[in-house]
């Protein structure tokens, strides 16, 4: 009373997406684990197969029926399960996901751990064998954003897998600890005077872009010479600190 109690709280995995046949061997793995969980492994084989045709959905009568014309023959789940695994297997497509999988590389703003996680999963529909890791290691040498790291993993004549995540992943780790170290050395002070000194000429600014543009170097250098240059006098009146010419009281002025 007790077990047929607990399966009945325990939900079955979704119907099966016919759609996607490169997905049925993940589904009759989630169904198994429910068999197993909801105590149902050991009941007679011909339930297990009408559990397993009903939560499949409705396609899976008429398959059954395509692949296994004989009734009786229908009654054993390792043998329905065997027919269903062929039927599905040949309907994939290796040739397209062995084209998904080496056209893949790292999104923008993808993390590393997802790239490689996706990589993985492509790589299972491959039948790649005992060339999967490897091949997963140069698509990830090929398909990284950091560019740096690439070219590090390319010096190497052989590197494994492992070696390689995790020299991807302690370049990703390095760059967000630089650039938080950067954001950091942002002072308050630095954003409130650019954003007032450019506000007294007149300027429209976005106080929260001020801090990324204080990120770059070049532009702080830039921003400091044409706005905050006490030597920066105007060409016109010899007034100091202009930034835009129509400010100049002698903009019309004819120069002598």
């Amino acid at each position: 009373m007790g077990d047929t109690a607990q399966s009945a709280n325990i939900q079955p995995p979704d119907s099966f997406d016919f759609q996607k046949p490169e997905l049925w061997p993940i589904w009759v793995t989630r169904f198994e684990r429910y068999m197993s969980v909801a105590k149902l492994s050991n009941s007679p084989s011909l339930e297990k197969v009408d559990l397993l045709c009903y939560t499949m959905g409705v396609e899976a009568e008429e398959i059954l029926a395509r692949i296994i014309p004989d009734a009786a023959s229908r009654r054993e789940y390792s043998t329905v399960k065997i027919k269903f695994d062929e039927f599905f297997a040949s309907k994939k497509n290796v040739v397209f996901d062995r084209y998904k999988f080496n056209a893949r590389i790292q999104q923008l703003g993808e993390s590393v751990d997802t790239f490689i996680t996706a990589l993985y999963s492509l790589a299972d529909k491959c039948e790649y064998s005992i060339l999967k890791k490897g091949l997963i290691r140069d698509r990830i040498v090929v398909g990284i954003a950091d560019k740096k790291v690439s070219q590090r993993l390319q010096l190497s004549s052989y590197i494994p897998l492992d070696e390689a995540i995790t020299i991807a992943r302690q370049a990703e780790t390095q760059t967000n600890k630089a650039r938080n170290l950067r954001l950091n050395e942002i002072q308050p002070s630095s954003v409130n005077k650019l954003y007032g000194d450019k506000k007294k000429f007149g300027i429209k600014v976005d106080r929260n872009n001020i801090s990324n543009r204080l990120l770059s170097s070049s532009s702080t250098t830039s921003l400091h010479k044409k706005f905050f240059n006490s030597n920066y006098t105007s060409t016109r009146c010899g007034c100091e600190r202009h930034y835009q010419d129509k400010r100049c009281w002698a903009l019309n002025s004819k120069r002598p």
